[in-house]
């Protein structure tokens, strides 16, 4: 049986990959990866009934230090989304603030032209954006029209909220604290959710809007995930 240590040098060269595209496959996980070094495992994991991407997979290099080179080389964009590479060595973890940690804002209607890289730019003006992620219906592969960012500490979610609402593509797009919850439930994308959107009863009448976007919204545990999918024999 192997011990911990064993475990963790397994995984050195592994990483968690989150906010993949529903419509990413393993070959464009791969050959994405594949431009940082020598990539010797690569999946996306899946629905085991529907077949479908649960948004999320996992990639090894030979090297681990690769996986430094990834994460200093960031945001990474694939197939229209932006992708959250994180590490799965437990030891690394420890070092980068995890996102769950960085203070969040909902953003509820978005127009359903507007991408991830569009709300990163927008947002900017505001402080550092750590993190952003538009909600998609996995079904109709098409945006639900919210989602969330990060701001690197308090005083930009702050400055943002302030706001109130903003026009983005001649819509008015709602700007909100986002709040913690518990991490024990899964979403449809199947990973824990840490956070979500205001409770219902102030902001936009969106009817069910903000209740099934508190059930949707997750954000990645790496420790818990990195277990998922074993890469060695």
């Amino acid at each position: 049986m192997r011990g911990k240590n064993d475990l963790e040098e397994d995984e050195s060269g592994k990483l968690f990959v989150g906010g993949l595209s529903w419509e990413t496959q393993q070959e464009n996980l791969q050959r994405y990866f594949s431009r940082y070094g020598e990539v010797i495992d690569c999946v996306v994991m899946k629905n085991s009934e529907s077949g479908r991407s649960r948004g999320f997979g996992f990639v090894t290099f030979s090297d681990p230090a690769n996986v430094a080179i990834v994460l200093q080389n960031g945001p990474h964009q694939l197939d229209g989304r932006t992708i959250d590479p994180k590490p799965c060595n437990p030891r690394t973890l420890q070092k980068p603030k995890r996102s769950a940690s960085y203070p969040k804002v909902f953003l509820g209607g978005l127009p359903s032209n507007v991408t991830e890289t569009d709300l990163r730019s927008y947002f900017s003006r505001f402080g550092k954006v750590m993190e952003v992620v538009i909600m998609y219906d996995q079904e109709k592969k098409k945006s639900r029209g919210f989602g969330f960012l990060s701001f690197e500490d308090e005083d930009a979610v702050d400055r943002c909220v302030a706001e109130h609402f903003v026009n983005m593509s001649g819509k008015q797009v709602e700007i909100k604290k986002a709040e913690p919850r518990d991490s024990n439930k899964m979403g449809d994308n199947g990973v824990a959710g840490q956070w979500a959107p205001p409770p219902t009863g102030h902001g936009m009448a969106m009817g069910g809007f903000f209740k099934n976007a508190a059930s949707q919204y997750a954000l990645p545990i790496v420790q818990d995930f990195c277990s998922l999918h074993d890469f060695t024999n």
